[in-house]
């Protein structure tokens, strides 16, 4: 705009000779002092970080920890199930992050990824639909988009949760990885269709539906991926056929020991389940784990899509038991 300001007043100037003065006085004087404050900001920043340990970041507070305290509430009860069913989780993605480098989430952060394999997801789905794949309505809800969400009732308080599949083999050489990438790809690309104009209408985040049934999904997989052969117990670990292609994420192989044997970590003051060599996949993910990101800000904006209501709901959330939380699931 001060730019645009400047050429517009330039034109009014008679004189060719005046006119470039002005320009160049008002013109590129400005923005040369811009580059400069740039180069200092960067700098000042760069400086910062330098002498700054990213793991004594004080934590969140306000609603921010408040959404993150429910949404770790919600994990609790979630694991407390899956102990109770023999269900095998992880944490995943930027949780297992958190609870690396800070012990819980990561300061910033606003919600909860985990993994499972594609039995396990399909077992808890039923066990919190009751049997169905469909939302239920009561102390926990979810949706079944790309990946399953499950909320604390109508809050922002959420677990994501992440299916994933066993390869026929153990993809080793990079042949063989590129083989079973680029099947995924297309598998993803031809036959799994995220309905847009029909988005999950479920507070507070937005997902994309599937048509294709649970049976239908292994199908694809079983002719598209596995080439009708069953998974073996070393086989390559990938993210499910029906979470989105563009991630980063869901281009990524792991190989069997790379999850299990699972280990466990305190995660905001509980234990939870972390893949066999967590430092490698964070590695694989991130790199350097204890390097300032670019941005540090909520990757989902849960904080600013909440009102008082769900934050009190959440306050109440905390002080429930678990036990009386899962007795009211339904």
């Amino acid at each position: 705009m001060h730019d645009f300001i400047i050429r517009i007043i330039s034109c009014c100037i008679p004189v060719r000779k005046w006119r470039r003065r002005f320009r160049s006085k008002h013109l590129y004087n400005s923005r040369a002092k811009l580059d400069l404050l740039m180069q200092k900001i960067d700098y000042l920043t760069s400086f910062v970080q330098c002498i700054t340990d990213i793991t004594n970041i004080p934590r969140a507070h306000g609603n921010l920890r408040t959404i993150q305290q429910g949404s770790a509430k919600l994990l609790q009860t979630i694991d407390t199930i899956c102990k109770k069913h023999k269900l095998k989780y992880w944490l995943h993605y930027g949780t297992l992050l958190g609870a690396v480098r800070h012990g819980g989430f990561i300061p910033w952060d606003d919600d909860i990824d985990i993994g499972m394999m594609r039995d396990d997801y399909e077992k808890l789905i039923e066990i919190l639909g009751n049997g169905l794949y469909k939302k239920t309505t009561g102390n926990i809800t979810f949706n079944v988009g790309d990946i399953l969400k499950v909320f604390y009732k109508d809050t922002p308080a959420r677990v994501d949760i992440f299916p994933f599949d066993q390869y026929y083999k153990e993809a080793k050489t990079q042949k063989e990885q590129e083989v079973l990438l680029q099947d995924l790809k297309k598998v993803r690309e031809n036959y799994i269709h995220w309905d847009w104009k029909h988005l999950c209408d479920f507070w507070p985040d937005i997902i994309p539906t599937i048509e294709l049934s649970y049976k239908d999904i292994r199908e694809l997989s079983n002719k598209h991926v596995m080439k009708n052969k069953h998974p073996v117990k070393k086989g390559s670990i990938f993210r499910g056929i029906e979470t989105q292609g563009a991630s980063s994420g869901a281009k990524r192989l792991y190989k069997y020991d790379d999850i299990f044997p699972l280990g466990e970590i305190t995660f905001e003051n509980f234990t939870v389940y972390i893949p066999n060599k967590t430092k490698d996949i964070l590695y694989m993910s991130y790199g350097d784990i204890y390097k300032f990101p670019q941005e540090l800000s909520p990757h989902h904006a849960l904080l600013y899509k909440s009102n008082c209501e769900q934050l009190k709901e959440i306050d109440d959330f905390l002080n429930t038991p678990i036990a009386d939380i899962i007795k009211g699931k339904k």
